[in-house]
Formats: C-alpha cells, structure tokens, sequence
C-alpha cells in the first residue's frame, strides 16, 4: 500500500504519497472530528501541514463520495458505516504523526475560522492612515468596540490579525486596565 501514486507538490517527506492512505486519512478525520468537516478545509489544512497535497484531498473527497463511503450534505461531510468499516480494519496503515497533525490542523483551520466570524475588524480611510475598529459583536450589544489609527495599511492588517487571533486576551487586559486590577495585567 505504500506506492508512491500522488502528486506531491507541497508535501513534507512524513506525509501522505499515496491516494489509498490519503483516502484512509479523510475517513479518520470524519470520524475523529469533533468539528463539522468541509472539504475545502480540510484540504486546505492537510496542505498547510504538508501532509497531502490539495488537489489530492480534493479527489480523494470526490472518489470516496462516489463509491459511497462518504457523503455530504450542506458542504459538510460524514463518514458512511461502510467507510468507517473500512477504516477499522485499515486504520494501522496510518501513522501516528500522521494523524496527530492532521487533526491539529483540521482544528486549528477551524478555530481560525471561527473567530474571523466571531471578530469582526473593519478598515476606514482617514487622512494620513487607517481607521481601524475592532469588535466583538454579541447580540445585543457589542463587547468589545474599538477604534485605533494606525498609519498605513500593513500596521492595520497586523493589528486586525492580532485581534482576530488575541480578542478574548486584549478584552480581559482592556478590563483589567480599566478596572485598575494589576494582577491580571
């Protein structure tokens, strides 16, 4: 089973070269998940890692859908008992990095997702730089509503990408600082 018959662009010397395992691996991931998997995602974040390549995920999601061994519905993936049946029985074939930092990944693309949808930061033209608000919007209410100048645009997408990735930190140390609480700063 270990035949090299994937195309390996973008794939580390540890990852997946060949279409069987790769196929095992979306089984694994559908059913070790405890995220809802769509197959853009999942490619994307096997290819990150430099465990297989993109395109290879992709037809490795198309093929097991159509021997029915997968299915969709709504973007989303599941694993079908005569897949999972397959991955009992195969699962040995996939090592133990392999997995561990398949699912790192796969929870890691999600969570990042997660929070651009949670945290929003918009950009604002102003003389001489960038307006940029940062909020956390609730349901009623916003919890955090934060408006920085910076002076160009790559100090604006890093101060975006920090608060997309930091907000609940920057919202504790806000609070702390307000409050006047110098043992959470």
């Amino acid at each position: 089973m270990a035949e090299h018959n994937a195309f390996n662009a973008g794939v580390d010397p540890v990852g997946l070269h060949n279409v069987t395992l790769i196929r095992l691996l979306i089984c694994y991931i559908l059913k070790n998940s405890e995220f809802p998997i769509e197959k853009e995602t999942a490619a994307t974040a096997l290819y990150q890692c430099g465990i297989v390549n993109y395109f290879e995920t992709i037809d490795a999601f198309n093929e097991l859908v159509n021997k029915g061994l997968i299915s969709e519905k709504d973007g989303v993936y599941s694993l079908e008992q005569s897949g999972e049946e397959i991955l009992n029985e195969l699962e040995v074939e996939l090592s133990v990095v392999v997995k561990e930092r398949s699912m790192n990944a796969i929870k890691s693309i999600i969570e990042a997702e997660r929070r651009k949808r949670e945290n929003r930061v918009e950009f604002q033209k102003v003389e001489d730089g960038i307006m940029v608000r940062c909020r956390v919007p609730q349901e009623k209410c916003d919890l955090i509503d934060l408006r920085l100048y910076m002076p160009n645009e790559e100090q604006a997408e890093v101060v975006k990408n920090n608060f997309v990735k930091n907000a609940p930190l920057i919202y504790n140390f806000i609070v702390a600082a307000m409050l006047g609480n110098d043992e959470m700063l």
